[in-house]
């Protein structure tokens, strides 16, 4: 709430903003002088805020001052969110795809994960590359790994693997 002239009358936070207690103006910018702020990138604030709103995850809002959750935009096509009270999204790599309002990509080659941290879509445990090739990202599917068969002479060992 906030009072600008009479201390005696308090009006409910105007939307977009936050108020601390004892703001003294309507579209408070300063913390120390007016108790209050804009709602940062990333939030909403709704009339009689006082605190803000984390965007939820897949979508974001790139502006200050975002007054209802429905200022919080989905992601676009090919892009993602992961995480709540974003100011942007982040893209898919050129292995992977999502559709709008994504918290993830979705890899092209079968039996792969997307890696957030780097956009690449590398094979899941127990896969490999088709032909041998290396764990790179790709679009191409991955296999299983298929260890032969132990001979007679060989143990075999708590991970499925030959002894000599």
């Amino acid at each position: 709430m906030y009072s600008e002239d009479d201390p005696t009358v308090c009006v409910d936070c105007t939307p977009g903003y936050v108020c601390l207690g004892a703001t003294s103006a309507a579209f408070p910018t300063d913390v120390t002088s007016q108790n209050g702020y804009k709602c940062p990138k990333g939030h909403y604030c709704p009339i009689g805020s006082y605190k803000e709103t984390p965007c939820p995850i897949g979508k974001y809002a790139k502006n200050e001052g975002a007054s209802s959750e429905f200022k919080c935009l989905p992601c676009k096509f090919n892009w993602y969110n992961d995480l709540v009270g974003q100011g942007g999204c982040r893209k898919c790599g050129p292995t992977s795809y999502a559709e709008g309002g994504a918290t993830t990509c979705t890899c092209i080659g079968a039996n792969r994960n997307f890696i957030k941290g780097s956009g690449a879509c590398l094979c899941t445990i127990g896969f490999k590359p088709t032909n041998n090739g290396t764990n790179t990202d790709s679009a191409e599917d991955c296999e299983a790994i298929v260890n032969p068969p132990c001979t007679e002479d060989e143990e075999t060992s708590l991970t499925g693997q030959c002894l000599d």
